[in-house]
């Protein structure tokens, strides 16, 4: 990707954002840069954080985005399959466990993972959290590089395919290539 294109895309993905548009885009640069932060203190030190650290706060409370918006953008910037080659889909489901946050909306019950042995065998350990359906593009050669075109929340009323089936009904016109694959 050349920079023109690169500050298109910035550009672009500036435009999703409707309300607190400056304090989300500034959020997303540090978000990027400072891995290791793990506060917003910490995270406003980013020198790509052009804000005081209460900024974060503003970005999440009163910060909007265009879904739709986003989505479309993340589909322009996919780059083209090779000559006689297809795009391939994967959709995955991310749990995000947050046990302890008893007053978050709509928790699910998940399964937990990496049980200490001592746990019975038949045992089924669950937490509390949320779950995310991702949708990427897949690279055609092997990489661990993925191209992202949806993420939503999986809704306790909703399964995991359910969910990855509207995504995929969504997004699947929206790509302008004939053959598509579906992981």
């Amino acid at each position: 990707m050349d920079i023109s294109t690169l500050q298109q895309f910035r550009h672009d993905i500036y435009q999703c954002f409707r309300k607190a548009p400056d304090a989300l885009f500034d959020m997303v640069d540090a978000l990027i840069t400072e891995t290791q932060a793990q506060s917003f203190p910490e995270l406003s030190l980013s020198p790509l954080f052009h804000r005081k650290w209460h900024s974060l706060y503003e970005a999440l409370e009163d910060g909007k985005i265009d879904e739709k918006m986003l989505q479309e953008i993340f589909i322009k910037y996919i780059p083209a399959p090779s000559a006689g080659k297809r795009f391939v889909l994967g959709v995955d489901v991310t749990n995000i466990e947050r046990p302890f946050s008893p007053t978050c909306a709509d928790r699910t019950a998940i399964p937990m993972h990496n049980i200490p042995h001592a746990a019975p065998k038949k045992s089924r350990a669950i937490t509390f959290g949320w779950k995310y359906s991702t949708v990427v593009v897949l690279p055609g050669e092997p990489s661990s590089w993925t191209f992202t075109v949806d993420q939503r929340r999986v809704p306790s009323d909703k399964t995991d395919i359910e969910v990855a089936f509207e995504q995929l009904q969504e997004i699947v016109p929206k790509l302008s290539r004939a053959s598509i694959d579906l992981v």
